[in-house]
């Protein structure tokens, strides 16, 4: 499962790791989050979350255009 907009120990979330509440909650084996940019004290970015055992992960950062002044994407 991917998701998007995930926060990790940001005040606006209650200092709580989404990735891993959500995985839990779900029943799933385990969670790889990516962050984009910092925030609030904490991380916002993406998850996967996996019922398999995820190995050999990475994160690959995506090109940005600065004259759009976007966020970071992962």
């Amino acid at each position: 499962m991917a998701l998007q907009e995930v926060d990790i120990n940001t005040e606006r979330s209650g200092k709580v790791n989404q990735a891993a509440q959500l995985a839990l909650k779900t029943g799933l084996k385990s969670f790889y989050f990516a962050k984009a940019i910092d925030h609030e004290g904490g991380d916002y970015g993406v998850a996967i979350l996996s019922k398999y055992t995820l190995d050999d992960i990475r994160t690959y950062r995506l090109p940005m255009d600065s004259a759009t002044r976007g966020e970071p994407g992962c």
